[in-house]
């Protein structure tokens, strides 16, 4: 029975993971999308804003279920960053 819930958790750990790297593959696209329709002036200010806050809050949450996993932290390392440039690039007058 111990045997039985101990691989249901760490499956479920997996399963967490997995879709944090989804989420994170999601987000990532989406920022370089943002970011190059932002730069070719494609997009308002209001949604980029808006946009980039979600996503910034999304990704902050993703740090517990990718801890073991290197590259997906590295990965979301950069991903927050591009989201952290692209809010100040909106920001400025």
């Amino acid at each position: 029975m111990l045997l039985a819930l101990a691989t249901l958790a760490c499956k479920s750990q997996q399963s967490k993971a997995e879709q944090a790297r989804d989420e994170l593959s999601s987000w990532a696209a989406t920022g370089e999308k943002l970011a190059r329709e932002w730069s070719r002036h494609t997009l308002t200010k209001p949604y980029v804003k808006r946009t980039g806050k979600v996503a910034h809050d999304s990704l902050k949450k993703l740090g517990e279920p990718l801890k073991d996993d290197k590259a997906a932290t590295a990965r979301l390392s950069r991903t927050i960053s591009l989201y952290d440039d692209l809010l100040r690039q909106v920001d400025r007058p």
